[in-house]
């Protein structure tokens, strides 16, 4: 999950790429049409090669511009839209202000709102070096990229935007990961609070009931104590249904406060924010 400046700046990249391929087909075309031999044409320094060059090289030039033209456009076309996205991340943060306790002086990313879309087919995670190693392989006979996962679309804040986590949401609803994965499989609001603080001296006794708790993989949760990171110790997750009234995905409040999210209000801000956001998910 990229931010909203780094899809915004590809997005004006790939439109540069499609409509310059576009114009040089053209050009290609019309130069194949011209004749080198004609006598009274004046030609400017090393044009004629140039002309040619394209000539001799033209069916070889037009595949490169038409893939890039084919490429460029698939792409516009399947990328999220920049600016649904911005208002996505601009709701998430109202959300984020409503939800958590009093956030003051903290750091942005120790208290998120996460959007989370279900996908069918994912592969996203063999761009992850991480999961290249043995010990961290994600995939095995039931567990496969065709096999449904909770992929990470938008975020609150302004830091921690570079989201990598994924949850496995399969068929069999007992075998989701984590709380979003919970959510998923049972369509309802889903709270963990008061978890133990994990770190790099917890007992395997915490580690265990944290893991039982979210549902999270213990080499997950290994990979956060050896980078001295300390997970969440709050979590509410809540399903996301479409315009449609079909699930779409869903949402995920982590806080690293013990009881760092209003419980309380979370009905209310679901039932006000919802409508919105099917919406806005329909561009997706």
């Amino acid at each position: 999950m990229s931010n909203y400046k780094v899809r915004k700046r590809n997005q004006k990249y790939l439109r540069w790429i499609n409509g310059i391929s576009g114009g040089l087909s053209l050009l290609v075309g019309s130069i194949i049409q011209l004749d080198l031999n004609a006598t009274n044409a004046d030609w400017f320094m090393y044009s004629k090669e140039l002309v040619g060059w394209t000539k001799n090289n033209a069916p070889t030039v037009l595949i490169i511009i038409a893939f890039s033209f084919f490429v460029s456009g698939v792409l516009l076309k399947i990328l999220k839209p920049a600016t649904v996205i911005k208002c996505l991340e601009k709701k998430l943060d109202v959300i984020k202000e409503w939800l958590f306790c009093d956030e003051s002086n903290d750091f942005n990313d120790n208290h998120r709102v996460t959007l989370f879309k279900y996908k069918r087919v994912y592969w996203g995670l063999l761009t992850k070096k991480r999961y290249w190693r043995y010990e961290y392989f994600p995939w095995s006979l039931s567990r496969h990229p065709f096999s449904g996962w909770l992929v990470p679309i938008a975020r609150s804040g302004y830091t921690g935007q570079n989201a990598k986590a994924v949850f496995w949401a399969p068929d069999d609803g007992l075998s989701a990961e984590g709380v979003a994965g919970v959510a998923w499989a049972s369509n309802c609001t889903v709270v963990r609070q008061k978890l133990p603080k994990i770190t790099g001296i917890s007992s395997l006794d915490n580690q265990k009931k944290y893991c039982d708790s979210t549902g999270t993989r213990a080499t997950v949760l290994q990979s956060y104590i050896k980078v001295g990171r300390i997970p969440a110790r709050s979590f509410v997750a809540f399903p996301i249904l479409g315009k449609d009234g079909k699930p779409w995905g869903v949402a995920v409040l982590d806080s690293k406060n013990a009881e760092g999210i209003l419980v309380n209000e979370v009905h209310k801000a679901v039932s006000v924010s919802g409508p919105v956001l099917a919406v806005l998910l329909e561009e997706l």
